[in-house]
C-alpha cells in the first residue's frame, strides 16, 4: 500500500500511476536502507518482479552484481544531497536479462522542507541504447572502410609503397614546407636496370617478385616518417626527403644500391648478371632556387645520365 503521508487518495494515486507506461517508484529515505515503498504496474512489467517481491527492499537489487557502474555514484551523491538527477543504469530483469534504465529521481518534500520520499521515473531505453551502439559500430566500420579505401587509393598494391598518385599529391606540399622553413632536401629518381628484358626472359611473376624485393630494400633505407617513398611507375621509384646534407643523401643512395646488390637477384640479360639500380639524386641547399616541377625534371635528367654512364651507378646534382 502507498504510505499515507500524501494527502491525495491512495486509491486514486495508484490508479493514475498504474496507467503510466513508465515505471514509477517511491523510496523512503527515512527508513533503514532507503527501501522501495511503492512501485506501479509498469515497474512490475518492466522488471518481472511483483510489488510483493520488491517492497521494503533497496532498489540496488536491480543491478545484481553489476555495482561498479559510474552512474551509480552520481545517483548516490544526489540522494545524499537531496537533489534531483537523471542517470542511465544497467539493470537486470527477474529473468536475468539486461536492460538499460533511464532513471530520473526527484525529492518530495513536506511543507517544512523535510524529504519524505524520492520519486523515481524509469524508462526502459534498451532499444535506444542498443541502436546507438549499433550506429556507433556501423560508423566505426564505415570509417575503417573509408580508411582502407583511402590507403588502397594511395598505396601500390605490389610493393606496399606509396603510389604515383600519392607522391604527386604530397610532394608539392612537402616541397612548399621545405621552402617555407628554408630546409634543404633531396629528390631521388631511380629504376631497375634492364627490367623489360628481365620481365621478358623470366616472366611477369618473377618480375613482380623482383619489384616486391626492391620495395623492401627502399623501406630499409628510407625509414623516416617524413620520407615520401613511392613506386613512380613500372620499375621506376621516387623518394623525396627533407633535411640532411648532400653527403648524407649520397650515402643513402649508395646504401640503397648495396641493398639491391644484397638481394642477389639473377639477371642473365644484364651485363652485370644480377639486378642493379640506377639512381639520379638531386640535393637542394636553397629551396628558393627552383620549383617542384623543375626539380622533378632535374632529377629525371640525373637518372638519364646514370643510365647513359652504363647503368648501375649514381649521378648526383647539387643545387645551392
Amino acid at each position: 500500500m502507498l504510505p499515507k503521508k500524501l494527502a491525495i487518495s491512495i486509491e486514486l494515486f495508484d490508479t493514475i500511476l498504474s496507467e503510466l507506461r513508465d515505471s514509477v517508484t517511491l523510496v523512503d529515505p527515512n527508513l533503514d536502507d532507503s527501501p522501495l515503498v511503492y512501485v506501479n504496474r509498469a515497474f512490475e512489467i518492466t522488471t518481472g518482479y511483483t510489488k510483493e517481491e520488491v517492497l521494503n527492499k533497496n532498489c540496488r537489487f536491480l543491478q545484481c552484481d553489476d555495482q561498479n557502474q559510474p552512474e551509480i555514484q552520481v545517483l548516490r551523491e544526489a540522494l545524499k544531497k537531496g537533489e534531483p538527477c537523471q542517470v542511465v543504469l544497467k539493470n537486470y530483469r527477474k529473468t536475468g536479462e539486461r536492460f538499460w534504465n533511464e532513471l530520473s529521481i526527484s525529492p518530495i518534500r513536506s511543507d517544512e522542507g523535510e524529504i519524505l520520499y524520492f520519486l523515481g521515473i524509469q524508462k526502459d531505453i534498451t532499444q535506444k541504447v542498443d541502436l546507438q551502439k549499433q550506429l556507433v559500430l556501423e560508423m566505426c566500420d564505415l570509417r575503417d572502410s573509408n580508411k582502407n579505401l583511402k590507403e588502397q587509393a594511395e598505396t601500390d598494391a605490389l610493393t606496399g609503397l606509396h603510389n604515383k598518385r600519392y607522391f604527386l599529391e604530397q610532394y608539392p606540399a612537402q616541397f612548399t614546407f621545405a621552402q617555407r622553413n628554408n630546409l634543404p632536401f633531396s629528390l631521388f629518381m631511380m629504376d631497375v636496370d634492364h627490367f623489360k628484358a628481365y620481365n621478358d626472359f623470366y616472366g611477369h611473376i618473377e618480375g613482380d617478385h623482383c619489384l616486391e624485393k626492391v620495395g623492401q630494400a627502399l623501406r630499409c633505407v628510407f625509414k623516416r616518417n617524413t620520407d615520401i617513398v613511392a613506386r613512380y611507375g613500372g620499375e621506376e621509384f621516387a623518394v623525396f626527403s627533407v633535411g640532411g646534407t648532400a653527403l648524407f643523401g649520397a650515402k643513402l643512395a649508395k646504401k640503397l644500391q648495396a641493398e639491391i646488390e644484397r638481394l642477389n637477384i639473377e639477371h642473365q640479360k644484364s651485363e652485370h648478371e644480377y639486378i642493379t639500380f640506377s639512381i639520379g639524386h638531386v640535393f637542394v641547399q636553397d629551396p628558393a632556387v627552383c620549383s617542384h616541377l623543375e626539380l622533378l625534371d632535374i632529377a629525371d635528367q640525373a637518372l638519364y645520365a646514370a643510365k647513359s654512364k652504363g647503368r648501375h651507378c649514381i649521378v648526383q646534382k647539387i643545387i645551392e
